[in-house]
């Protein structure tokens, strides 16, 4: 019979997660910064710029590729922890493993053949030009190391050793990208070449530590098993992740083409300060989702509600402190930071302010459907709040922003608390293993 677990928000092993989590990240964002200013100065400012683009489509390439492996992999490996069974357990997960090792092995030899045999063409998506065709192999290979550092990591948050996973995922994502600049690299591609090959070295540690810690034997029917798990949870998610990257980009990119780069860098500039609210609340999910998954399949659903209501408190607490702020502060940021006294800039940055509070719900409670449910409702929420967003543009880009990101909120409450009631009157299929 399984004993009951403590809140998470009160038990002390709990918030050490949550405390070691925050450290990561907050380490990880400041080396990015780091990041930046080390490739203006040592790559150049063309360097910086193809940098800068590199960057940006590793991370589209790498996170639609990864097929939502980050959530699925923890989440199974959660519920799977819970079984009194501990040798069945470890085949489960070596054959879970198994599983991720061999989609990213399929995925990737899949986007190779482009990458490979026609970067030009690639290059033209990316750089709008033929001429830098050569940085698009050095682009797959980092998505692709960073493919196993993140199924990695993500089975260690399962495994709820977050000291682990954070300590590999500040080495990956924060000190290899600052050593790489110490060596002789003079280029952005050469960068990347070099920063892949010692993320993949450190990846491939981590995972031969894992596949030794379980020593079962995989088996042809545990690994189908594996392969339909976690394509059946990934595959219906990966447009979500691509429509989630784009979120904050597309009011971007149709102020640029619609109105003029002015609006569109004052647009951009307040995009970027209510991003940071994923900075706050985002390291919470990363323990949630499988904190929520272990609890969910140990059937304890009040413990889940009392998760919710206390997260989504804290939620709006944040998203209203950075509404309320950005509404006040608007008129002297845009003086300070954008150089600017037009109204119109402290105007913009005050309607995306007041996005703060719904997405900041969005954040917060986006990991209890992920965790609950196989059926892809974040990624239904996502899509619809770009669809708002298109339809509505022309009342204004910025107004039509605040409504899409209250649909992102309003869609995220409505789904959490239909999933708790769900769960609390027993219907519960959906929380498939």
């Amino acid at each position: 019979m399984h004993d009951k677990p403590e809140n998470t928000l009160h038990n002390p092993s709990i918030n050490a997660h949550y405390r070691i989590t925050y450290i990561g990240q907050f380490l990880v964002l400041g080396a990015g910064f780091l990041a930046f200013r080390f490739a203006n100065t040592v790559l150049g400012a063309d360097g910086f710029g193809e940098y800068a683009v590199m960057r940006r489509a590793i991370s589209l390439v790498y996170l639609p590729a990864l097929m939502a492996m980050g959530a699925s992999v923890p989440r199974y490996v959660a519920m799977d922890e819970t079984g009194e069974d501990k040798t069945l357990a470890a085949e489960t997960r070596r054959d879970l493993m198994a599983g991720a090792g061999l989609l990213i092995a399929m995925v990737y030899s899949l986007l190779a053949i482009p990458c490979f045999t026609a970067p030009g063409h690639m290059a033209a998506l990316v750089f709008g030009s033929q001429e830098h065709g050569d940085k698009i192999p050095f682009i797959w290979l980092m998505a692709f190391a960073l493919s196993w550092h993140g199924v990695g990591t993500a089975y260690l948050r399962g495994r709820f050793q977050m000291l682990a996973a954070n300590t590999v995922q500040v080495v990956n994502l924060g000190l290899l990208p600052l050593l790489v600049f110490l060596l002789p690299v003079t280029t952005a591609a050469g960068y990347y070449r070099t920063l892949s090959l010692a993320v993949l070295a450190v990846a491939g540690i981590v995972w031969s530590i894992l596949l030794v810690m379980n020593r079962a034997t995989n088996s042809t029917t545990g690994l189908k098993r594996s392969l339909k798990r976690l394509l059946r949870y990934g595959l219906p998610r990966t447009p979500g992740e691509l429509a989630t990257a784009g979120f904050l980009g597309i009011p971007v990119f149709f102020a640029t083409h619609d109105a003029n780069l002015a609006y569109a860098g004052y647009l951009s500039f307040g995009l970027t300060t209510i991003s940071l609210v994923r900075v706050f609340l985002g390291p919470i999910g990363l323990v949630l989702l499988p904190d929520v998954s272990r609890v969910a399949s140990l059937g304890f659903y009040d413990e889940i509600g009392t998760k919710a209501r206390r997260l989504a408190l804290l939620a709006v607490g944040t998203g209203t402190l950075a509404a309320v702020s950005l509404w006040f502060l608007a008129p002297w940021m845009a003086g300070r930071f954008l150089g600017s006294t037009d109204p119109a800039a402290a105007r913009t940055l005050q309607i995306v302010g007041l996005a703060a509070l719904p997405f900041a719900v969005y954040v917060g409670l986006r990991s209890f459907a992920d965790a609950l449910v196989v059926k892809p409702y974040n990624t239904y929420i996502t899509i619809f709040a770009i669809v708002v967003f298109l339809v509505t543009k022309e009342l204004g880009i910025v107004e039509a922003f605040l409504l899409s990101s209250l649909t992102l909120g309003l869609g995220s409450s409505l789904v959490t608390w239909y999933l708790l009631g769900r769960y609390k009157s027993g219907n519960f299929e959906d929380a498939v293993k």
